[in-house]
């Protein structure tokens, strides 16, 4: 199952109310979402809104092309197992 990465915090990084409201919230910032990207191997990282539609239509966007088309997945390195051989 792919994963793709995503944060409403980019509206709420701007919204002073919402923190008097939420003591102690914290929003991420853009390079701790794309750590956090690289982190579960998310093929994505876009920052939306829902209250906004500030890149709702990008996220629904980018997880269609995810699903028609996925990132080709890493191939493990598999141990060279040693094999006996008797002529």
């Amino acid at each position: 199952m792919e994963k793709l990465g995503g944060s409403n915090f980019c509206i709420l990084r701007d919204d002073k109310q919402f923190f008097v409201d939420h003591p102690g919230a914290v929003p991420i910032t853009t390079a701790q979402g794309e750590e956090l990207r690289k982190l579960i191997n998310a093929p994505a990282y876009i920052e939306c809104s829902s209250k906004s539609q500030q890149n709702v239509k990008a996220v629904f966007d980018a997880a269609i092309r995810v699903v028609l088309q996925p990132p080709k997945q890493k191939k493990k390195k598999s141990k060279a197992q040693k094999a006996c051989s008797i002529l």
